[in-house]
C-alpha cells in the first residue's frame, strides 16, 4: 500500500494496480524530496490551486498527493486500463472525484484538448525511452502555462536528451534509486 505523505490527505492510503509488476511506485522518499523541491522553490509555480498533468499516472501516488497539497485539479493519463481503474477507484476512496479528470492514452500521443497545466509530474517506467517523446508531445500542444514546472523520474543511469533549446535543467538531484529532473520551457528572451 502507498500512503500519501503531506497535506489534507496526509496519512491517507492509496491502492496500487493488480497489476503492479507493471508498475513501479513512487518510493515514499523520493515523492518527498519531489514535493519539497516543487513546494519550496520561489522560482516554480504555487501547487496552491495549480493544474497538474500526472503522466504514467499508475496509482496516482503523484498526482493525490499535488491534490492534498493543494492543487485545484488533476489529469491522470495512463495506457494501461487496469492503472486507471487504480487511480479512479482511489479518488473515489479519497472523495476527490469532482477534482480529476482520468485519460487512457499513451503519453507520447495523448491529446489534451487545449488544457494547460501549470505542474506536470513525469514518472514514466525505467529504461524505456518515454521520457522525451512525451516531453516533446505535451510542448509542442502548448499545454505548459506560461509559468510552469516538469518534475520527472528517470533511473539513475538514465540521462535525458531532448532537442537543443526546447527546456532548462533548472534542478537535477540523485534520490534513492532514481534520478528526478525539474525542467523549465525556455522562453523567447532566452533563445
Amino acid at each position: 500500500m502507498l500512503r500519501i505523505i503531506a497535506g489534507q490527505l496526509k496519512g491517507r492510503r492509496l491502492k496500487v494496480p493488480d497489476n503492479h509488476r507493471k508498475t513501479r511506485p513512487t518510493l515514499d522518499r523520493v515523492k518527498e524530496s519531489m514535493f519539497n523541491v516543487l513546494m519550496h522553490n520561489v522560482d516554480y509555480p504555487s501547487l496552491e490551486g495549480a493544474a497538474v498533468l500526472d503522466l504514467f499516472a499508475g496509482s496516482g501516488s503523484l498526482g493525490f498527493e499535488a491534490l492534498s497539497r493543494g492543487a485545484k485539479h488533476v489529469t491522470f493519463v495512463d495506457s494501461d486500463q487496469e492503472s486507471l481503474k487504480c487511480c479512479r477507484d482511489n479518488a473515489r476512496s479519497l472523495g476527490v472525484e469532482k477534482q480529476v479528470t482520468f485519460l487512457r492514452s499513451d503519453t507520447r500521443s495523448v491529446r489534451l484538448s487545449g488544457q494547460i497545466f501549470d505542474v506536470v509530474l513525469i514518472d514514466p517506467p525505467y529504461y524505456k525511452g518515454m521520457s522525451e517523446p512525451t516531453i516533446i508531445n505535451i510542448t509542442q500542444q502548448g499545454a505548459l502555462a506560461e509559468e510552469h514546472v516538469i518534475a520527472l523520474e528517470m533511473a539513475l543511469d538514465e540521462y535525458l536528451s531532448l532537442p537543443e533549446g526546447m527546456m532548462d535543467i533548472t534542478k537535477e538531484t540523485v534520490c534513492g534509486p532514481g534520478r528526478l529532473y525539474f525542467l523549465r520551457k525556455k522562453k523567447a528572451k532566452d533563445l
